[in-house]
């Protein structure tokens, strides 16, 4: 006889959230991103820096930055680490971008977003900080 199925409801599973900037679409980088028309669909995929899936997280374009709320399984190392201030994981941007040449120089002229990578390593950009 087959067993009754169960439902899984949101009190099933227990998740850690954080905030933080992830982007700053300005002309401080090795490429212009000022004038850069910027697409993702919410929620999008948060993976660690060997590409495992850890959570989602929630983008906001607030101005020039970037916001994320990150939802992230609470069994994941990468959540231990940020709320006991361990190791410290900075948010990266997977994306494709098209880089365009204009008077001033190349600039981004348009960027899609894939995914939200936690890695040790810091981004190009000293202004992000560790989550």
């Amino acid at each position: 006889m087959r067993s009754p199925e169960r439902v899984l409801t949101e009190d099933d599973f227990k998740i850690y959230n954080v905030n933080g900037e992830v982007f700053i679409f300005d002309d401080q980088h090795d490429l212009d991103y000022s004038q850069c028309q910027v697409t993702w669909i919410n929620p999008i995929f948060l993976v660690n820096d060997t590409g495992d899936a850890i959570g989602t997280a929630v983008l906001e374009l607030v101005g020039t930055k970037l916001l994320a709320e990150l939802m992230m399984d609470y069994q994941t190392p990468e959540r231990l680490s940020i709320e006991t201030k361990g190791m410290p994981y900075f948010p990266h941007l997977i994306h494709e971008s098209v880089v365009t040449e204009g008077d001033a120089g190349k600039y981004v002229s348009e960027m899609t977003i894939e995914k939200l990578m936690l890695s040790i390593y810091p981004v190009s950009d000293l202004r992000i900080e560790a989550l």
